[in-house]
This record gives structure tokens, sequence and C-alpha cells, in this order.
């Protein structure tokens, strides 16, 4: 909205600046008599101060935060900052914070039949970071669209996911593979989703470990 009025504001001084010089410029004296020329001049000066208003509050240098990264988009390109600031323009530019740190979820499988024919509740905390790669970081921001990414966020898009591998994994397991064999069950987990994750999302899989394991009473 500020810079349509500042665009206006120009159009208009152009014309009626365009329109007196036309009509009334060859006689010098009478613009000054009239001080037709001297609020000209102020008018001028006045909009190239707003100009430069305009400018001085709408762009700026943005340096991303500790552990985070900045992804600015708008129609012609995007940009990415993790290492240093960048000049963007706070009317044109969609600016999104990219959270560096590692962010844990916590995704609960109920009632998960076993390779055995049991049933147990798994409680399993992933553990994802988004690396400080120009790639992974677009991924993401491309993924989560203009939501904020926090452990909220990623928890509500990767939870049915996340649930759905859990128990498949757990399908090709029997019971003492979960309870007794962890190392080995949470590596089976890792490696159905850490390809995925880094490949679609620019997410990597750091670890996982399993929370708590409960063994449901046979019907």
């Amino acid at each position: 909205m500020r810079f349509a009025i500042v665009v206006l504001l120009i159009i208009a001084y152009s014309f009626v600046t365009g329109y007196l010089g036309y009509t009334v410029l060859s006689d010098i004296t009478l613009l000054v008599e009239n001080r037709i020329l001297f609020w000209t001049v102020v008018i001028g000066l006045f909009l190239s101060g707003n100009v430069v208003i305009f400018i001085g509050v709408t762009v700026r240098y943005q340096i991303p935060k500790p552990n985070t990264a900045l992804f600015i988009a708008n129609k012609t390109k995007n940009n990415i900052a993790f290492a240093g600031g960048l000049w963007v323009n706070t009317i044109i530019d969609m600016i999104s914070e990219i959270p560096l740190n590692t962010i844990r979820i916590d995704i609960i499988g109920e009632d998960v039949l076993t390779h055995d024919f049991r049933r147990c509740d798994v409680e399993v905390a992933f553990y994802l970071r988004i690396i400080p790669d120009e790639d992974d970081i677009y991924k993401a921001a491309q993924s989560f669209d203009d939501k904020l990414i926090t452990s909220e966020t990623m928890q509500m898009f990767f939870e049915s996911k996340f649930e759905s591998i859990l128990r498949r994994v757990v399908a090709e397991c029997d019971t003492t593979d979960i309870t007794q064999k962890r190392q080995k069950f949470t590596d089976k987990v890792h490696d159905a989703c850490k390809d995925e994750l880094k490949s679609q999302y620019g997410i990597i899989l750091e670890y996982i470990d399993i929370n708590k394991v409960n063994q449901n009473p046979d019907d």
C-alpha cells in the first residue's frame, strides 16, 4: 500500500511538472513571479524525501538468529541466508525462519501387531534436524509452505507418516526384537525413514529412541 502511494505521487508530480514545462517553461520570468518554479522544487524535494524514507523503512539488512536460517521468497527468486545477512524488502519479500537445531517429536503406536501375533504399545522419539545446506533449507521451506517450523508443526506434519512406518516395522519384528533387541529395531525404523526425509523434505533423522514398550495382554 505504501509503495503504491509513493508511485502515484511520483506519477502525479511528473504529470504536473511536464504540463507546466510544456505550457509555461519558455517564460522563466512568469515562473519566478508566480512562484511556480519555487513550489515545483519544494514538491519535488518532498516527494524525493518520501521515496528515501520509504526505501529506508521497507528495505533492511536481515541477519538470521543463532541456529536459524532465513528463507526469503518473492515472485522472481528465492534467497537463503544462514552464514550471513541479506538485504530484504519487507513488502514484496516473504521471510521465513528455518530452525537448524534438533527438534524432537514423539510417536505412539497403540495396539500394534507384531510378527509373532502379539499386540503392544510402542512410544518412539524421533530427533530431526535441518542442516545448514541451501538445498535442504529450500526443501524444508517448500514442504512447510508459510508455516513456522516448530516441534508442534513437525509433530502434526509427520505424525501419521511416522506412525505408519512404525506399524510396518513392528509387523516385521517379533516381540523380543522390540523389547530385548532395541538397537536393531531402532535401526530398522531409522532406515525406513531417513532416505525419504532427506530427499523430499531436506530433514536429517539424527537418531531414534524407544521411550516405552508395553505388551498388551492377549485376548
